[in-house]
């Protein structure tokens, strides 16, 4: 089955909460297959990152359906992702082993993902325009 949406493209700055607990976001835009934490319409900076990582740390996780099951993420910041042993240079959200997560896991256009995100909300600001 094809599905064909139309409306209007939000353009500009947009601005969502994230709040504390678990929330079923989306990206606003109809772009996909962009890593959820860069490019303009990434999740903040401001997750929560924590260097004790899982299971014992209180990361920001971002999960995935499978269509059977959930693919788990976990965010770290640049610092806590090289106190943890991922081998990264940068922030990123990465598996329990520690590896960064595959382009293949990244948010297909109109996908939603699940994000538990630990402490105060946040406001999630992402810019677009059509080119």
């Amino acid at each position: 089955m094809t599905n064909t949406y139309v409306g209007t493209v939000l353009q500009g700055t947009n601005v969502s909460t994230i709040p504390t607990g678990y929330s079923l976001l989306a990206l606003q835009e109809p772009v996909g297959g962009v890593d959820p934490l860069t490019n303009n319409i990434g999740l903040p900076p401001t997750l929560t990152s924590d260097p004790n990582g899982p299971p014992f740390g209180n990361n920001d996780v971002y999960y995935q359906w499978t269509g059977s099951g959930y693919n788990i993420y976990y965010y770290f910041n640049a610092t806590d992702a090289d106190a943890y042993g991922t081998a990264s240079a940068g922030p990123g959200l990465f598996d329990i082993t520690g590896t960064v997560m595959p382009s293949s896991s990244y948010p297909k256009v109109g996908q939603g993902f699940f994000l538990l995100h630990h402490g105060a909300s946040i406001n999630w600001t992402n810019s677009f325009t059509v080119q």
